[in-house]
């Protein structure tokens, strides 16, 4: 019991490591140290790179692009409508 509770801390050691220094998916990186091994999924994280920061989009470019596509919508219904 205490091997298998050992094996599951490790594992979300590895995720824990892998979403905070590496800014990569945590859940995925637990799963996988849990399906490999957590010093395998360790070692692999370790070497791999920081991912670059995403940057947000901001809300008023987000809003135009989704009011254009709105409208190109509005305007193919009106289209295939008939009016």
């Amino acid at each position: 019991m205490e091997l298998v509770l050992l094996y599951l801390g490790l594992c979300l050691a590895v995720g824990v490591f892998a979403h905070v220094s590496r800014d990569r998916s945590g859940l995925g990186w637990f799963l996988l140290a849990l399906a490999v091994s957590p010093l395998i999924a360790a070692i692999w994280i370790a070497i791999l790179k920081q991912l670059a920061p995403r940057e947000p989009v901001p809300f008023d470019q987000f809003r135009a692009a989704e009011q254009e596509r709105l409208a190109r919508i509005q305007a193919n219904l009106q289209q295939h409508s008939g009016r």
